[in-house]
């Protein structure tokens, strides 16, 4: 079994190490995994008992995690696929805040507020609930130290995400993605006179195969640039988002390690309740030694 001085990591040059970056992965993959079982399993029963009581109705139990495919921003991760179990609640005290303070409603200072209360409220249960079982494994002033290093640093990824985007749709994006220009399309009426009372165009009669051919209608250099710019848009977002697939795996390796420690300092790893999984994965990480490297 894992002890907790095995699993923790020196803080100093920790992300110069290979190896350790590894060991940091591959223990916060267990994490994400342990927790994101556990809840749904909880969940999924609560819910079988409650439809299949007829107490609700399927449509009441909404999946509790959204898809890991949107998780290319820090903000969807937290807006989109993780659970919002506090979402309602922690809105309800941002939002007398905005009041309170005379914040300008939908401002990105509003947005920020929003942020900032739910990830302090988060970080408040997190250190409550590890408190209870951390006396003689963890200080309380390391628990907290450990939990606000995590929760409180995700807000400010998300804003300054919010900041780029903004950036790149306004400068960025115009100057890679030209527009093709719009072509004023004169409105005619049933008797084929303009709206200015001028005679409409006339179809011009095309030269190659005598086919009739409005004047406004595109032509075949427009349509092939259009193309060529819906190609390009495409490429841009498919590689936006794997650059932000890629962020977002860095991000939470780094940031997401005080987190995890704080579970390895109170010894979640022999935490038998409802099963014993995350010891039993962390076993066969040491036996089959895991992306190259043993958990030392």
């Amino acid at each position: 079994m894992l002890a907790v001085q095995r699993a923790v990591v020196p803080s100093a040059g920790w992300a110069c190490d290979p190896l350790t970056l590894a060991r940091i992965a591959y223990l916060e993959a267990l994490m994400l995994l342990v927790v994101y079982c556990g809840m749904v399993m909880q969940f999924d029963v609560v819910a079988a008992v409650g439809v299949g009581l007829g107490l609700s109705e399927p449509e009441d139990w909404p999946p509790l995690f959204g898809s890991l495919a949107d998780c290319y921003t820090v903000g969807n991760v937290w807006g989109r696929f993780w659970h919002q179990y506090i979402r309602q609640p922690s809105l309800g005290v941002s939002h007398y805040l905005i009041r309170a303070l005379h914040i300008q409603p939908h401002s990105q200072l509003a947005y920020f507020t929003h942020l900032a209360t739910a990830f302090v409220i988060s970080d408040f249960f997190h250190v409550l609930s590890v408190g209870s079982v951390s006396p003689g494994f963890l200080p309380l002033s390391s628990l907290v130290a450990h939990m606000s290093r995590f929760f409180l640093v995700q807000p400010l990824a998300t804003a300054a995400e919010s900041i780029v985007m903004r950036l790149y749709a306004r400068h960025v994006q115009p100057r890679l993605l030209p527009s093709l220009g719009e072509q004023k399309q004169i409105p005619r009426d049933m008797s084929g006179k303009s709206d200015g009372g001028k005679a409409a165009s006339v179809p011009t009669v095309g030269e190659s195969d005598g086919s009739a051919i409005p004047k406004d209608m595109p032509s075949q250099h427009d349509t092939n640039s259009e193309r060529k710019r819906k190609a390009l848009q495409a490429l841009l977002r498919v590689s936006c988002r794997m650059f932000g697939y890629l962020w977002v795996l860095c991000w939470f390796v780094v940031t997401g390690w005080p987190f995890v420690k704080a579970y390895m300092h109170v010894r979640m790893a022999d935490w038998g309740l409802p099963y014993s999984i995350f010891g039993k994965l962390v076993v066969l990480g040491e036996r089959a030694e895991v992306l190259g490297f043993c958990i030392m």
